[in-house]
């Protein structure tokens, strides 16, 4: 159980991460704050930060894909070029069809 929570928890956070990002971007700042004030370690680097954990979850996704038992082996293909060009939209349903409930 709480390894199928762990990769449910990879498998949306850059979703959750995209919607935070959005909400900071488009909103006023006094409804979404900054996450660090400018000149602070976390402040000068969020972006990155941000955007290397997502990459980092992508990567851990794909190498799953072709190596996870449970995809049959005509489809790994099909998953990996899935989640190399649709990224977080289809970590999910990869995620909910594989791993979900074999944990």
């Amino acid at each position: 159980m709480l390894r199928t929570t762990l990769w449910g928890t990879l498998a949306l956070a850059p979703i959750a991460a995209f919607v935070y990002l959005f909400v900071h971007a488009f909103v006023s700042p006094f409804v979404a704050p900054a996450p660090a004030p400018e000149g602070t370690f976390l402040g000068d680097w969020w972006w990155a930060i941000s955007g290397a954990s997502i990459f980092l979850i992508i990567i851990v996704f794909l190498v799953h894909a072709m190596f996870n038992g449970w995809v049959p082996r005509d489809k790994r293909t099909l998953w990996v070029a899935l989640i190399f060009f649709g990224n977080v939209y289809v970590i999910p349903f990869y995620w909910w069809h594989y791993i979900r409930g074999r944990g």
